[in-house]
């Protein structure tokens, strides 16, 4: 056994060390190249083995080696080579401001962009980037808006959209920082914008985020958790794991400064185990401290010490969430009457608050401190702590007054359009009134003959209320029979469309057998061996249509006939998906369409199987028949709270917003051929419609013409099935989509 154990951990061992060994490898055939091209005497491609050379030094922690390889980069770089002087010293300087040497990287920094301006390449934009950052940390931050802008407009001269987004971001994120709210809205919108159109999902995600803690510092807490799941699902379908954490946590901190508690908690511990698995400390420290905030307000203190305890991060690192959990340690000891231990976390927390220079947190502090004080008895102490608090809270108001005024400003153009709009209004008002007031002068003067007619009136009321009612009650009952005449009105069209469909697609299907069966015997008695494969491959994809149009009928009749009889029970969602993709195997192979599920592998849905199936058959089937060649179809399913979602996914065609509207009615006019010219039914969605409604669920579905269309289900767990309206996990009402019809 000892020697299995000593075996075991000296495999282990070796498999930990292959990544060292491998980039080993790596940079020794690096320095062999990098002798050739030393006997070659290409100073160019010396310096770029150089920067590579730095780079895994760098990644391997080894600063100081990384420092001497691109030193060496810069000197091997040819004066007229602009290009690799800005990569190594903008390497450089990333690695100094870790070692605290800011001020050597912002001279370094300013050079290769003076030196860049005279001969612009896209290497120099990320120097404009980390130039822009160091400034903005060091306090400079107009210096560091300067030269954000400068780069941007090097950046929109050489067409670079990933540095567009990038530099218009960091300019976005100062606005909101002065408070101009609207202007960085719009930048940031147009760099999503951008984002979207470059396909890359790791910066609309970012944009996402930043978009969110825009609306959460405006206290719009549900847009900014709107944009929070945005940016949860494309870090999700980037496979951005850290991302995907992050986004869960700062829907959580959203929803607990709305107050929505029960939900901050979801998320928070569904991150929590995430956060440990990836090793993300940082996140981690996060929602402990919110669990803490949590817990703290609901009562639970013994809960939330121990949250609070398990958020603390080490003394040299995060001073701004170490702050925050030495706060809320010092309100959960208040609420707990410890005096003492109260004292010595605001005190902790107010140091940190003057090292991270956070105002609020530094405000925070001193009233928890001045309560310590007052509680001990000593006075003079809690009252200029007291006064500090007062003159810091003043200070953060006038700042966002400051911010209000500037927001104000910004939407004064806005306002001035307004105005005129409401003088126009006032002006239109005030020549009403005085035609108003004529009017009412000239039924002064007839009121003397109005009164006269006093007594026929009286006279002749009731038999005018008898006839009013009589009028009334025949409206009612006109407005009945118009209902129910336009709903015969449906009834018959969809019938009349109903037959159309028959005669039109059976009829079709039906002759072409009677013609393959001609050509069969024909084919056979001449002996043309080689055209039979054809004619049967044709005669098999005609009886496929046959038996799902005949399939889709019969369920669609017995529907509305009231004779299908549903049967809800779990059902493992891999097992239905599997049945379904086993049918149209062939046709997405013959196709060269790539039909893939993403499901969790114990994954239940309640609901009647046969329905289910139908629902599954028939939206793969519709999304095959509009995938071009070599796309996919993508079946993705996951459990929420109160239900099951399942989402049908393809890259086809798309369909217009007007199509869209129609695209559950039956109507033969709406039928479309699909990329390899297959005919459907009409009846293929709105049986799917039909059967997701009566089982409680509901169905939406979002198209982009020349991109794709996404079918979304929900479907409730058993207790959830009988309420209406359909509500998403938060107990909101399910959302519709952009770009969207909600069945």
């Amino acid at each position: 056994m000892n020697l299995l154990r000593y075996l075991f951990l000296a495999g282990v061992c070796c498999i930990s060390l292959l990544p060292v060994l491998r980039a080993q490898s790596h940079q020794d055939s690096l320095l062999v190249a990098l002798q050739q091209e030393l006997e070659g005497g290409d100073s160019t491609r010396v310096a770029f083995q150089y920067i590579v050379l730095g780079n895994l030094a760098r990644d391997s922690s080894d600063f100081e080696e990384a420092l001497s390889y691109y030193s060496l980069a810069r000197t091997w770089a040819p004066s007229q080579n602009v290009s690799i002087t800005s990569v190594a010293v903008n390497q450089q300087s990333l690695i100094w401001q870790k070692q605290g040497l800011i001020d050597s990287a912002l001279q370094q920094l300013t050079e290769v962009v003076a030196q860049a301006r005279q001969a612009p390449t896209p290497q120099v934009l990320p120097a404009y980037t980390t130039l822009g950052n160091m400034l903005r940390s060091a306090g400079r931050k107009e210096e560091a808006m300067q030269y954000w802008q400068e780069g941007l407009t090097l950046a929109y001269h050489l067409q670079d959209t990933l540095y567009i987004i990038d530099l218009q971001s960091n300019i976005a994120r100062r606005y909101r920082e002065k408070g101009n709210y609207p202007r960085a809205l719009q930048l940031y919108l147009e760099s999503l914008s951008l984002g979207i159109a470059l396909g890359n999902l790791s910066e609309q995600a970012n944009l996402y985020n930043r978009i969110g803690v825009l609306h959460y510092n405006q206290r719009d807490y549900d847009q900014a958790i709107n944009y929070y799941r945005m940016a949860f699902h494309a870090h999700r379908q980037s496979q951005s794991l850290r991302g995907h954490v992050q986004a869960y946590s700062n829907i959580g901190l959203a929803y607990l400064e709305a107050g929505q508690l029960d939900s901050a908690r979801w998320y928070y511990e569904a991150a929590i185990p995430q956060a440990i698995q990836l090793n993300y400390s940082h996140n981690l420290g996060w929602n402990y401290y919110g669990l803490a905030r949590i817990a703290l307000a609901e009562g639970h203190y013994t809960e939330a010490l121990n949250a609070a305890y398990r958020s603390l991060p080490p003394r040299t690192q995060r001073k701004n969430l170490l702050g925050q959990s030495y706060l809320v340690l010092g309100n959960i000891h208040r609420a707990l009457q410890v005096i003492d231990s109260a004292q010595y976390y605001y005190a902790q927390a107010r140091l940190l608050s003057q090292e991270a220079q956070d105002a609020i947190l530094n405000r925070n502090a001193l009233e928890g401190l001045s309560w310590t004080y007052q509680q001990q008895g000593r006075y003079d102490q809690a009252l200029g702590l007291y006064q500090e608090y007062k003159t810091m809270a003043d200070s953060l108001n006038n700042e966002e007054n400051t911010r209000t005024q500037a927001l104000l400003a910004a939407e004064y153009s806005f306002q001035m359009e307004r105005d005129s709009i409401a003088q126009a209004q006032a002006y239109a008002e005030a020549t009403f009134e005085k035609d108003l007031q004529q009017r009412q002068y000239f039924i002064i003067l007839t009121l003397g003959g109005i009164l006269g007619l006093v007594v026929l009136v009286l006279v002749v009321g009731n038999a005018y209320r008898q006839k009013r009612q009589a009028l009334a009650e025949l409206a009612t009952l006109h407005e009945e029979v118009a209902a129910q005449r336009d709903r015969l009105d449906q009834a018959l069209l969809t019938k009349d469309q109903f037959f159309s469909i028959i005669s039109h697609d059976l009829r079709g299907p039906v002759n072409s057998f009677g013609s393959l069966a001609y050509l069969l015997k024909d084919y056979y008695v001449r002996g043309k061996h080689n055209e039979l494969p054809a004619l049967l491959n044709a005669l098999e994809t005609n009886s496929k249509g046959v038996s799902q149009l005949l399939d889709n009928l019969l369920t669609w009749a017995l529907q509305q006939q009231g004779q299908l009889t549903m049967k809800p029970q779990h059902l493992p969602l891999t097992i239905l998906v599997n049945q379904v993709m086993d049918i149209f195997d062939y046709q997405a192979k013959s196709k060269e369409i790539y039909l893939r599920a993403e499901i969790p592998k114990d994954l239940k849905v309640y609901g009647d199987e046969n329905a289910l199936f139908t629902i599954l058959r028939n939206l793969v089937s519709n999304a095959l028949k509009f995938t071009r060649k070599e796309g996919q179809v993508l079946i993705m399913a996951e459990a929420t709270i109160r239900g099951t979602q399942i989402q049908i996914a393809d890259t086809g065609l798309g369909m217009e917003p007007e199509k869209l509207e129609q695209v559950f009615r039956i109507n033969e006019k709406l039928v479309t051929r699909g990329t390899a010219g297959e005919k459907g039914t009409g009846l293929g969605l709105p049986l799917v419609k039909e059967f997701t409604e009566v089982q409680g669920g509901n169905l939406a579905v979002e198209s982009h013409p020349g991109e794709g269309t996404t079918f979304t289900l929900w479907f409730p767990n058993p207790k959830e099935a009988a309420q209406e309206p359909q509500t998403d996990e938060h107990g909101k009402d399910a959302p519709e989509l952009e770009n969207s019809v909600l069945a």
